[in-house]
């Protein structure tokens, strides 16, 4: 027998409320295995994708960690631009304007979703795991759960709302920090260089909600691990100025 997905969700909110469990359960190096596998699985296909054109640079989104706009928690997404794309996109833009084009992942660059199992593998563990669903009883789309869970889970979820909120905030930083890490672990190891692209730029995803500038740059200088200079800070900061 095996549950349904709400009933294991029901299973894990009322496992946290039985125990006043307001704790992160993820596990980085868990996380960073994940994500590192399923990384060097999917950006082959990637490739495969854009053969007939240059990928620059790629910036990975996992849906709920920078923004919530999916119906679907913890779904991953590729963002990447090309070099003919990008000369495309400058043809007729003013000088100050091409760095937008470079740089600008949310606004102009190609977004594909991330299907594959080990993709999949990781949204499970992280939908299981952290306090997503914690945050969000009070929704009508949660109504559900509330009937299932009953009055008093609901409740005490319903008076720690603030604090759940807070916490997966925190969560959502950690698992910034820790894709970059683990994209650095790549980009030491060679995985891009053996992709054919030694130069690939792997820079942060920066959604509608903003991320401090700070910790793009921090996380930035994780990942590329020594590979660029300075055009990508450098950019951060004119946007910041």
């Amino acid at each position: 027998f095996k549950m349904t997905t709400k009933e294991q969700m029901v299973a894990y909110l009322m496992d946290r409320y039985q125990k006043e469990d307001m704790q992160s359960r993820l596990d980085r190096e868990q996380f960073c295995a994940l994500f590192r596998e399923a990384v060097k699985d999917f950006y082959p296909k990637l490739k495969k994708m854009y053969a007939d054109q240059t990928i620059y640079g790629i910036s990975i989104e996992i849906g709920d960690v920078v923004q919530s706009v999916y119906k679907d928690s913890f779904v991953s997404y590729f963002y990447l631009n090309t070099e003919e794309q990008y000369q495309e996109q400058i043809k007729d833009c003013e000088e100050d304007e091409e760095s937008d084009y470079r740089f600008g992942v949310w606004s102009e660059w190609d977004p594909v979703e991330a299907k594959s199992e080990l993709f999949e593998k990781l949204q499970d563990y992280l939908t299981q795991n952290s306090l997503y669903e914690c945050t969000v009883l009070s929704s009508p789309s949660e109504l559900d759960y509330q009937k299932a869970l009953g009055d008093a889970a609901v409740a005490w979820y319903n008076d720690n709302s603030s604090d759940f909120e807070d916490a997966f905030d925190e969560e959502c930083s950690e698992i910034r920090l820790w894709m970059a890490e683990a994209l650095g672990e790549l980009r030491k190891e060679g995985f891009w260089e053996k992709q054919g692209n030694a130069e690939l730029y792997v820079i942060p995803f920066d959604g509608e909600c903003e991320i401090e500038t700070e910790e793009l740059i921090e996380t930035f200088l994780l990942m590329d691990a020594g590979c660029h200079g300075t055009e990508y800070i450098d950019y951060l900061e004119s946007c910041d100025s």
